[in-house]
């Protein structure tokens, strides 16, 4: 077999895992279970993330595009930090942290049930009252919340290894319950997780033209493309996005759902025919809900007021897990020697919280622990999180720890940084 040399597997978009280079390109475009995350590490040494992202027995697939080995005189110096976190990772595994608790989770299952029943009772029996509608659309709106996190769970194969249980869980839960196509999520949420708050390759900060985390977000002043009013609304939402900010995230569901429906029903894939069904009875059982209301005024407050609740609650968590750390730009990322490791710590933020909030984030709290251990199971977070502080700090990385109202500042805060560069740009060249 061939030796590469790393300039030869960057020119070639090969990656590297454990020292071996295979060639993966056209199974990332079109059959990588986890969409195209993959075309992400092209270039790379993807050794961090792919123990991260897969069981021991994803190697025996990867073994069918090996091409080479690395050149010995390229063999990488890994970082100590690196090696402490795959020592780490050894040991979890090990004594047992990869594997979920039933119980655990068949009562997360019970919870979601009983919100979605006391939603539904409520309506039925109160559904001629603003009272009753509220109470029960706040309801409906943590089940969406709580059934996105189980979704979150399955895709992570958290529940179980098994692909079947995973797969059967991710569909009930992720676009029967929720509304969201799964297959839309894992690519998204895939390619956040190999290159999270990296600006152009990270989806979960393309927020143009609605909002703009970094300095180089902020290319939509310049950039000619764009028709006048998306110019025109991007330069005046930017602007004032720290006021938008809250507002913006009532939308943040809606504006899931409906590119959930869009990447479902453009493809052709048979396998997502299965999935479009499950969109469709979404809706289907949620319009039959709304019925239960009395007028027609009440099934639209209902309808609303669900909507735009069940955003804020997902969107809120989700933007302190990251939002107001560091954002990098792919061109730093490529020149850097940043390992796997370090990123996913420096990218992110943990919530200290009760057993309340920890519920109530879906165990993403613990957002670092999660980001660095994607497929353990949440209920283990709490166990491992000093451990993982401790390395942190033994080798001097930035880990970031807040409670709810400290890390909102801090999003605030880096929006307002972005948001005053903006005016001072848009004065600067007469918009």
């Amino acid at each position: 077999m061939e030796s590469f040399t790393r300039e030869r597997v960057r020119e070639l978009g090969y990656i590297i895992v454990e020292g071996k280079v295979y060639d993966a390109r056209e199974f990332g475009r079109t059959d990588h279970p986890g969409g195209e995350v993959l075309l992400t590490q092209l270039g790379r040494d993807t050794t961090d993330a792919f123990r991260a992202f897969h069981p021991d027995s994803a190697y025996e697939g990867l073994a069918s595009f090996y091409v080479g080995d690395l050149a010995c005189s390229e063999e990488p110096e890994v970082d100590a930090f690196t090696l402490d976190m795959r020592a780490l990772e050894d040991t979890l595994r090990k004594h047992g942290y990869y594997e979920a608790s039933l119980g655990y989770f068949a009562f997360l299952h019970l919870i979601g049930f009983s919100l979605l029943g006391t939603s539904v009772l409520t309506l039925y029996r109160y559904g001629h009252t603003v009272g009753g509608v509220m109470f029960s659309a706040i309801m409906l709106a943590l089940f969406f919340q709580q059934a996105g996190w189980l979704g979150h769970d399955f895709c992570h194969k958290q529940v179980s290894a098994n692909p079947a249980v995973s797969y059967v869980g991710s569909l009930a839960w992720g676009a029967l319950a929720e509304g969201f196509s799964m297959r839309w999520w894992n690519d998204k949420h895939s390619r956040h997780h190999s290159t999270p708050n990296i600006h152009g390759c990270d989806p979960d900060i393309d927020t143009h033209p609605y909002l703009s985390w970094s300095d180089d977000a902020l290319e939509l002043f310049t950039d000619v493309s764009q028709d006048e009013l998306t110019h025109t609304l991007g330069k005046l939402l930017v602007t004032h996005q720290v006021l938008c900010y809250f507002p913006l995230l009532t939308f943040a569901r809606v504006m899931w759902n409906v590119r959930s429906l869009l990447y479902d029903f453009r493809s052709s894939t048979r396998a997502s025919y299965i999935e479009r069904a499950c969109l469709v009875l979404h809706w289907v059982w949620v319009i039959a809900l709304m019925r239960l209301a009395a007028t027609p005024a009440l099934r639209a407050l209902f309808l609303v007021s669900t909507l735009a609740l069940s955003g804020q609650f997902i969107a809120m968590v989700f933007s302190l897990n990251h939002n107001g750390t560091v954002v990098i730009s792919k061109v730093d990322w490529d020149a850097s020697l940043l390992g796997f490791a370090e990123l996913q710590v420096r990218t992110s933020r943990d919530i200290a919280c009760g057993a309340l909030g920890a519920w109530f984030c879906g165990g993403l709290h613990e957002q670092v622990t999660h980001h660095l251990f994607p497929r353990m199971p949440r209920h283990r977070y709490a166990d491992v999180q000093p451990a993982v502080r401790a390395l942190c700090e033994k080798h001097g990385v930035p880990y970031r720890r807040t409670g709810f109202v400290q890390g909102t500042k801090e999003v605030l805060a880096r929006l307002n940084e972005v948001a005053d560069k903006a005016r001072r740009m848009a004065v600067k060249i007469g918009q």
